[in-house]
């Protein structure tokens, strides 16, 4: 159960983070557009080093 949580946790992050860029967007409120832009940045910066790690060892293992 926990991995499904693992594995949903930042695609829910990112799509609560696109909504908020859009609605930031449509009734062009910055606060919102900052905040969406904030969370995608963020969620780039905490999940970037795993990807990578994941990346070489899949073609290290080839």
């Amino acid at each position: 159960m926990t991995e499904i949580l693992i594995y949903l946790l930042p695609i829910f992050i990112l799509l609560s983070g696109i909504v908020f860029l859009l609605v930031g967007k449509v009734k062009k409120n910055r606060l919102f557009n900052g905040i969406g832009i904030g969370i995608i940045a963020s969620l780039l910066i905490l999940e970037l080093p795993s990807f990578i790690e994941g990346f070489v060892k899949g073609f290290s293992e080839l």
